[in-house]
């Protein structure tokens, strides 16, 4: 049996990508070979005015339209926090007006949560300590 040689086996830098064949190959044509250099500037050269107008007016409006979309998202956000931005508010209003009421119902009582004295019902239940 023959064994192959590493030299036969091929790698990635061994393989060329489609866009390397690509711009290496040019097609050979009973046209193409029939023009001078001065006339292949020349065809390169040339454009058409009107479908070059055209897409150019295709990227104007397309890029305006992505500016109007982004433009569009900005004020939806600037609304989202402009709202948020009240709930807050009113939340800390809310509390501080909670906390005024509050206080006030503790001085009417003449007496607050840290200050009762609560009077409490003695149980049937022995009293079991338990020593250890």
């Amino acid at each position: 049996m023959k064994h192959e040689s590493l030299v036969a086996l091929k790698t990635f830098r061994d393989f060329k990508t489609g866009l390397e064949n690509r711009n290496e190959r040019k097609i050979k044509t009973t046209n193409s070979l029939s023009r001078t250099k001065k006339e292949q500037k020349i065809l390169e050269t040339l454009v058409d005015d009107q479908e070059l107008s055209q897409e150019i007016q295709k990227d104007i409006l397309r890029f305006s339209q992505q500016d109007l979309a982004v433009k569009k998202s900005q004020e939806k956000i600037l609304k989202i926090r402009d709202k948020l931005t009240k709930i807050v508010n009113k939340n800390k209003q809310v509390l501080e007006w909670r906390k005024k009421l509050q206080k006030g119902s503790w001085e009417k009582d003449h007496s607050s949560p840290q200050k009762t004295n609560r009077v409490f019902k003695h149980s049937k239940f022995k009293e079991l300590k338990i020593d250890f």
